[in-house]
């Protein structure tokens, strides 16, 4: 959302890129849907793939994670 904004005070592309620490050709891809859509153009969708784990496979690492650390006796 800071790229919006300076986006709406002119500020040049390599200078946005530099700020936020991220390549220039992002920051063109960020500006083009800017001018097709406003800030909200530029909101994060989340990810571009399916999840990893379907809901059966994220419940069992859940209730894994739930259990807590195992603590291990190492005499």
């Amino acid at each position: 959302m800071q790229a919006a904004q300076w986006f709406g005070e002119g500020r040049p592309n390599a200078w946005i890129a530099a700020e936020l620490r991220v390549g220039l050709r992002q920051v063109e891809k960020w500006r083009q849907a800017w001018r097709r859509g406003g800030a909200e153009a530029l909101r994060s969708r989340g990810p571009h793939r399916r999840p990893r784990l379907d809901d059966a496979a994220f419940a069992r690492l859940e209730a894994e994670l739930n259990r807590g650390h195992v603590t291990q006796d190492h005499r």
